[in-house]
């Protein structure tokens, strides 16, 4: 049974405020809500400004992540 996006979704954010609240200010994350399959496929250079917005603002991270599976 595949699992529901909106799940999925808060799952990531709560990972994500997690590492804000104890001070992981080397991680980065992209927005699985701005950056995802769906856009790839539909809108692929809306996608990519979202990436480079995404990377431009988190340059000096010493790792971005991204929050979701490709597969």
């Amino acid at each position: 049974q595949p699992v529901d996006p909106l799940f999925y979704f808060v799952s990531c954010r709560m990972e994500i405020q997690t590492c804000r609240r104890k001070g992981y200010s080397y991680l980065g994350f992209v927005d699985p809500i701005t950056c995802n399959w769906r856009l790839l496929r539909d809108n692929p250079n809306k996608i990519f400004q979202n990436l480079y917005k995404y990377l431009a603002v988190q340059h000096d991270k010493y790792k971005i992540l991204f929050p979701y599976n490709f597969a």
